[in-house]
């Protein structure tokens, strides 16, 4: 996000232990970039019994009239398939201390629903006036990804767009006859 002359990154990052873990990052021209503290770990990982006690990932920040919101995609595994699957959300009022909803995870995947049966990832999120709006990534039974929709008036209950997916893979032989997924949404 851009405030005031400086933008602002939140970005996952990950080590040799296999966790992703959301940093943040900020630079003038938004080509030279310094990390915080070198790096430091601004939303760390949940404790062992945790639904994100492994991963973190897909950090989208935005600017309420109350402070920051961070939704991210989190897991209690690092690997492939994914286990507990969900969306997260913290607040911040600086964008650097976070605290995690008490309600975490606050996004779902519903396993009832054909396109998003396995898990839902990658939310883009955009408060606009009074309503939050998040596109995220959905992945069906048949392993097709596709971008759902759903909409909020305080950002942490949901309610999904009834005709989603909103966007669908392309015709069978198409270059995105598969995936589409990991949305960024800008007004």
């Amino acid at each position: 996000i851009m405030e005031n002359d400086t933008f602002k990154m939140w970005y996952c990052g990950a080590g040799i232990d296999h966790r992703g873990r959301i940093l943040y990052a900020y630079s003038i021209n938004g080509i030279n970039w310094t990390k915080y503290q070198g790096g430091a770990i601004v939303l760390n990982i949940g404790s062992a019994e945790q639904w994100d006690s492994k991963w973190l990932d897909t950090p989208e920040v935005v600017r309420t009239p109350t402070g920051y919101y961070l939704y991210y995609y989190g897991d209690d595994v690092d690997t492939f398939p994914p286990h507990n699957p969900a969306i997260g959300l913290a607040i911040s009022q600086n964008g650097i201390n976070w605290t995690k909803h008490p309600n975490n995870p606050i996004f779902t995947n519903d396993d009832s629903l054909f396109w998003e049966a396995k898990w839902i990832e990658s939310p883009a999120v955009l408060y606009d006036n009074g309503v939050y709006k998040m596109w995220y990534t959905g992945v069906g039974s048949d392993w097709r990804i596709k971008i759902g929709y759903a909409t909020s008036s305080n950002g942490v209950n949901w309610t999904k767009y009834p005709q989603n997916p909103v966007i669908n893979v392309g015709v069978p032989g198409s270059w995105d006859d598969f995936w589409i997924g990991v949305p960024a949404v800008i007004k």
